[in-house]
């Protein structure tokens, strides 16, 4: 038989039950905008029903319920849906900064524009045209020279700017790295703590959410793989290395290398071997490959240092094509013509260093004389003659082999062009990728976001449920008293 306060005992569990669901509702409704945050059930369960003891079959129902209490409260989210986000999320990552950077390097040439290098080097060759016309004329000589000035800086400018960029990303580079070390400190320390709170029994979920979403952030930054063993530990990998297991986290740092034009360029390594880790995507593996990669011109995505190259093949062209071209005239005063640019003599092995825009420079004794410019075709032609002078302008329409047959025009608006698809590529990647990943994440939220309306109902279900059992509580409690204090009276 059960005690008369057994009612009482159930109602109260109903109370607790409902509280406890209440709060989940409650925290729910508080996290809807919260990033990462997974939307949490309470599931109920009944309580061990009171048996009546009895050698045979009793007579009144032998299992009888004793209430309700919660079994557990669990986070909603689709294991597979995150491990595709993470794999969508490091191709994100990677076009994101080629986008990024390759809309930069179209803000250094400025192209089409009146200030761009082909407006520069359209000027000079109408200077030089001018010349052939009138040589004797000192204007006209100091027009040439100062167009040529400004074909020298406009090299100097864009060089040194496509070096800013590299020195840019080894910062961006050097950033992202401690990123992922912090990131990885990070998960390691909530495995610890995931790892003691379930060991109980409950589950944290709160804490694997936090978790989740670094593991997202990390995603972006560097291709990962996660495997989470059945203590609720994750260890996680990076192409064949492992990032974090157990108590051990790998760390990242850079090293100082010289790249091809003697710039500081920095490398990513491993910190407790030094090996150089390659990336093959995510944003680290986008900045590297972004200001790293060079190919010929027109044969595929180049990067900051494929425009340097570039820029570099082009100025040594101009280069000896006009110094050539200067020495084989006559100056105004009936002398061979000396070199028109400064002379950058090729390195000798084993250097590499090539900066030919880098040190672009009119030659010093033409700054300071513009009679010295070989204008004349023959010595007993000058001041009048301009044969040389037409025969320097022309070169802006010879095939040159240096620049693989192509002329300096074509030459530079091949590798504008490219840059132009390149780009244009970047962003197509780009936004297909968002695209993607924004259909991801809605599924994601589908099955993990929180849902406001569902909430309201599971709210007005639940606060139902409670105030049912506070009445059946209120309703126990006058039966009790009814025996109590009204019972018996009779006979006193």
């Amino acid at each position: 038989m059960q005690s008369s306060f057994s009612g009482i005992e159930i109602a109260r569990r109903a109370l607790m039950a409902s509280q406890g669901a209440l709060n989940t509702v409650s925290h729910n409704i508080s996290n809807a905008n919260t990033p990462g945050y997974s939307r949490q059930t309470t599931a109920l369960q009944t309580t061990i029903p009171y048996t009546i003891p009895s050698m045979y079959k009793s007579p009144i129902p032998g299992q009888i319920g004793t209430g309700v209490e919660i079994q557990s409260i669990t986070r909603a989210r689709d294991e597979f849906m995150d491990s595709q986000y993470r794999r969508e999320n490091k191709a994100l990552g990677y076009w994101n900064v080629q986008e990024n950077v390759l809309a930069q390097v179209e803000g250094v040439f400025n192209e089409p524009s009146d200030t761009g290098f082909q407006t520069v080097l359209n000027r000079f060759w109408e200077s030089l045209q001018e010349l052939s016309k009138t040589p004797h004329l000192d204007a006209v000589r100091s027009t040439v020279r100062q167009r040529a000035v400004d074909v020298a800086e406009s090299f100097n400018h864009s060089y040194n700017s496509l070096i800013q960029q590299q020195l840019d990303i080894n910062e961006e580079i050097k950033i992202r790295c401690q990123d992922v070390n912090d990131i990885t400190k990070q998960i390691q320390d909530l495995n610890n703590q995931i790892v003691k709170i379930e060991a109980v029994g409950d589950h944290a979920n709160d804490l694997r959410d936090r978790r989740d979403l670094l593991l997202d952030d990390l995603s972006k930054l560097i291709s990962i793989q996660v495997n989470e063993n059945q203590y609720g530990d994750v260890s996680v990998s990076t192409l064949g290395q492992t990032l974090i297991q157990g108590n051990y986290v790998a760390q990242m740092t850079t090293t100082s290398t010289t790249g091809p034009n003697g710039q500081e360029l920095l490398t990513p390594v491993w910190e407790n071997t030094g090996v150089q880790i390659i990336f093959d995507s995510g944003v680290i593996g986008g900045l590297i490959d972004a200001r790293d990669s060079s190919v010929p011109a027109g044969d595929g995505k180049n990067g900051v240092q494929g425009y340097i190259d570039q820029l570099n093949l082009l100025a040594k062209a101009i280069i000896d094509d006009f110094n050539t071209q200067n020495q084989a005239g006559f100056d105004y005063y009936g002398n061979p013509g000396g070199d028109f640019f400064v002379d950058i003599a090729a390195p000798t092995p084993p250097a590499t260093v090539i900066n030919w825009a880098k040190d672009f420079a009119v030659d010093p004794a033409i700054l300071a004389d513009g009679k010295l410019i070989a204008a004349a075709g023959t010595a007993a032609g000058v001041p009048g003659n301009g044969d040389n002078a037409t025969a320097m302008a022309n070169l802006s329409t010879k095939l040159n082999a240096t620049l693989n047959n192509y002329t300096y025009e074509d030459y530079y608006k091949g590798m504008i062009s490219q840059l132009g698809v390149d780009s244009q590529a970047a962003q197509r990647f780009n936004e297909n990728q968002n695209l993607l990943i924004s259909t991801i994440e809605n599924q994601r939220q589908s099955v993990s976001g929180v849902n406001l309306d569902e909430e309201m109902v599971d709210m007005i279900k639940f606060q139902k449920v409670y105030s049912s059992a506070a009445r059946v509580m209120t309703t126990f409690d006058e039966m009790l008293d009814t025996i109590i204090n009204k019972m018996g009276l009779v006979g006193r």
